[in-house]
Order: C-alpha cells, then structure tokens, then sequence
C-alpha cells in the first residue's frame, strides 16, 4: 500500500532521476488504453471525459491511442481548452486535436447535454476527471456529469481513482464515480481496497517510476523539510530546541547538537546539562544557551529543574552526551513522558535510547524519532541487522510500527521507516566514522522538526544534508574532519535549498 506522501516522494524523485512527466503520462494513458482496448471490440465507440490536470492530461493520451487501435473515440473536456492546467496535458491535447480526434468541451453551448448524448451513444466511458488530488466537493456541470455516468450503466474505467474518491483514505465526495474497472498506477492505494464499491476491479499499471524513486532520498527531501523565510518573519517564527543531555566526559556532544540545530535554521536553541559541565558547554561558542541542572549527571527529579525551557520547547533533543551512569537512565524517561505529555516532539539518540525500548504510553505516530547505530539497534529490538539496506529495512520498519515512532538506522544505508513508509538514504563517505557525527545528525534533525517537518520529513532531510556536509569536506579535507567540521559545512550545502517566501 502506499499514502499521498510517499507519491509525492515518487514522482518528485523519478523527475530527479531523469523521468520526466511526460513519459510517465505517456506510460499512464498507454496502459489504460490497454485495458479499455481489451474490454471493447473494435467497433466500440468509447467516450473519455477529461478533467484539467494530470489525471485528464492522461486520458488525453489513452484517447490518442484508442484512435490508433481503431476505436471510435470521443473526449469530453469539462473545462475549456483554454483552461487546461499542466503543460504536458495541453501538449496532449494538442496531440488528441492534430489526429481529427472528436472532442466536445465546456464553454461550449449545450455542453452537458451533448456529453449526455455521448454516454448514451458509447459502449464504455473512461473516467479521466480528477485524479489523486481531489479536494472536497465536485460540484456545478461535473457533479452533473458524474451524475450521467453513473445512471447510465455503462462500464466506466476510472484512471488512477474514481473522480470523487481520495485513494490514500477512501473518503468519497458526494458525487463519485463508480466504476468498474480503476486502472491505477505504480502502487496499490489504500482507499481503492477499501471502496470496492466504487473502485471496482482495481489493476495496478507500472507506468516506469524506477525502483529508486520510491526507496531512497533525494535533493526533494530537503526541500520538503525546509521552510521558505519571509521577509517579516523573527526567530519565533522558526521554532525552538531543547537538548538534554552532557555528562563529565562527554560535554561536547551536546554543543555539536544544539549548534547543528541553530545551523539548520531553528530561532531558538537551549541546552540543559549537568552544572559541573555548564560553564564548559558556554565556552564552546556565544550562540549557546546552556541551563545548569544540579550534579554531575542528568537524572531523575530534574524534569522541574527544566521546566521553563521544556515549556519554551517544540522540540526535545534527548541523549547527546548523556553517558551511561546510574540513574541517567530513569532520568532521560522522565524527561521523555513529560516532554511528550507537554505536546513536544522528541529526537532520542545515544544513551537515551533505552527510552524506546519500552516507550512511554505517550509515544504516538509523529511524535519521536530514534537515531540508532547498528549496535544500538539490536540492544533496542535484539534484532541484529546487515549493513545493506535490503538487510534492513523490514526489521526497522517492524520496530517503528509496533514502538509507534519514526527510526532512523544510522550507516552508509541510512534505513528511515516509520512504520508505513520506508526510505534509504545512501551515501556519506568513511570520514563520518568517527565521534560527534551523530549529535550532529540529532540536531540537524531537531532543527528541522522545529521548523514544521514531519518526523519522517525531517529524518530524511537530515540525513541527506549530513551526508552532503560529509561529501563537501571529503573534497577538501579528505577523511580528515571532525564533527565540528560537519556542523560548519552546513551552511554552504543548506544555502542551494534556500528560498524567500512568495
């Protein structure tokens, strides 16, 4: 099954990976002329009502290719030519008119009854109105039309979904088409299972999305997860980090974390760590703000002492630096429930992990990200998982699913799932194998949560900016760089995903 984000993953990155949309219109309307060719013979007359987007830009082209099988078509436009939205449904428009196509438009007098006439005079009516995204009610002459379509009985064969029908939730617009063939594309939806009634006999059509679009990350990750910037806008506007954590030996961890979220483009950063570290974590650099908490190590009891910051929070950042002392566990759970009871989102890394081992009851889809390495993972799941990605995937998807959270598998196959969907991201180089890499992708991902992505958004965008950092320093710096390294190369390779508001 797939959902209406991970077909905007597929169709921005098969574009990315040289498939324009064209083809896979092309490839669309090709298969649902298959599918009516074999359901007509060949005197059957066959009318092809098309809406203004994709979804009618690819019954244009199934009509195109029943004239070249020798049916008798004719479309049917219910917007004027003129009005026609995407540009490769003008193109096949165009196409439809230079092959003396019969065709009949809105705008037209006497529109909906010359429709009419056609449906009574048709064998089989392919529905090509409004495709994936359909929002709320069809009204006017369409809503008449559909109307038409479904008094008169004949077979109609909707493309990708029935005009009316959201396939990614199976909610249906008072007027729907109901059909009896879908011919829909790439992957099966969930709302077409659900709505036999409506859907009929679904048939899922390949229309040429490689394999890669659908799994692994691409540059439309990135720009998913990041907002444009307005011109009027202040640092309120862009969200604020908490990062919990820091301990004796490890006071550096939290500082790479809270700076990598400021450089993502969080407007407020704060740091809660142990007083005998604080005044360490400051010296780091004038943009942190660090809070001390009593003792030498974050633990239970300390909720209140944060209070404000947790209350100040859109995101927890829990783990960088926390160390493995006793009591560092119970402390980073009590932080998490309150952190998740007060509606923040929770980035869980290193030694607050074992927070997900047993979540809190708190824990909800869109709520926590887990930032695991391999090791981590199996302490997490006992589950020990291979390096490629194909050796991955299901294990994480399982752990995510059934621990209500988002998981982000750390390697050179980054594995992200959150239990429905599953992505990949590849790359990096060597040089991230070594100390801070991960608080740098735990704040990366904080910042980018803060600013408005989902969890699943920002894992993904995250791990894509890491991985561009990494690559930026290989050329210069080979295998040489440190964490500190990665945290100062954001900037150059975030700077090509910038934009100003409209």
């Amino acid at each position: 099954m797939t959902r209406v984000e991970e077909m905007r993953y597929v169709e921005s990155n098969a574009r990315s990976l040289g498939v324009p949309m064209a083809v896979l219109m092309e490839n669309a309307g090709t298969a649902v002329s298959g599918v009516v060719a074999h359901m007509t013979s060949a005197k059957g007359r066959v009318l092809v009502v098309c809406g203004p987007g994709r979804n009618g830009g690819d019954g244009l082209v199934a009509a195109r290719q029943l004239l070249k099988r020798g049916r008798s078509v004719t479309v049917s436009l219910v917007v004027p030519p003129d009005d026609l939205r995407a540009a490769e449904t003008k193109s096949n428009w165009e196409q439809y008119l230079q092959l003396n196509g019969r065709h009949i438009h809105a705008g037209q007098e006497d529109w909906v009854r010359r429709t009419r006439l056609e449906i009574r005079a048709c064998r089989l009516i392919v529905d090509a109105i409004y495709g994936t995204g359909i929002r709320g009610e069809v009204v006017g002459d369409v809503a008449e039309v559909i109307d038409d379509m479904n008094r008169s009985r004949k077979p109609i064969v909707s493309v990708d979904t029935p005009s009316g029908l959201d396939p990614f939730t199976g909610t249906a617009a008072t007027k729907v088409v109901k059909a009896k063939v879908t011919v829909t594309f790439h992957a099966m939806k969930i709302g077409l299972t659900s709505r036999p009634d409506l859907a009929g006999d679904v048939r899922v059509a390949d229309i040429g999305i490689p394999e890669s679009a659908s799994l692994f990350t691409s540059s439309r990750d990135v720009r998913e997860a990041l907002p444009a910037r307005g011109k009027f806008t202040h640092k309120g506007d862009y969200g604020t980090v908490l990062v919990v954590g820091g301990s004796e030996l490890y006071s550096g961890a939290p500082a790479l974390a809270a700076l990598a979220a400021l450089r993502t483009g969080a407007g407020l950063v704060y740091i809660a760590c142990p007083e005998k570290v604080v005044d360490a974590i400051r010296s780091m650099s004038p943009d942190i703000i660090a809070r001390g908490l009593p003792g030498g190590m974050i633990s239970r009891g300390h909720t209140e002492a944060m209070r404000r910051e947790l209350d100040r929070a859109d995101v927890v950042a829990l783990g960088p630096g926390l160390g493995r002392t006793e009591g560092t566990a119970e402390g980073a759970m009590e932080i998490a429930r309150q952190a998740l009871a007060l509606g923040k989102r929770l980035v869980v890394d290193a030694d607050a992990l074992p927070v997900c081992e047993s979540p809190p009851d708190s824990f909800s889809p869109g709520s926590v990200i887990a930032t695991p390495h391999a090791g981590e993972f199996k302490r997490m799941s006992g589950v020990e998982v291979g390096a490629h990605w194909a050796e991955r995937a299901e294990h994480v998807k399982a752990f995510a699913n059934s621990h209500k959270c988002t998981v982000l598998l750390k390697g050179y196959h980054t594995v992200i799932s959150d239990g429905l969907l599953v992505k990949v991201n590849q790359g990096g180089n060597p040089g991230m194998s070594k100390g801070g890499m991960g608080d740098v992708l735990t704040g990366v991902i904080s910042g980018l949560l803060a600013q408005g992505s989902t969890t699943m958004g920002a894992a993904c965008g995250a791990a894509r900016l890491c991985c561009e950092a990494a690559d930026l320093l290989l050329s210069s710096k080979g295998f040489h760089y440190t964490a500190s390294d990665l945290v100062s190369a954001l900037p150059e390779v975030m700077r090509k995903y910038d934009r100003f508001a409209d």
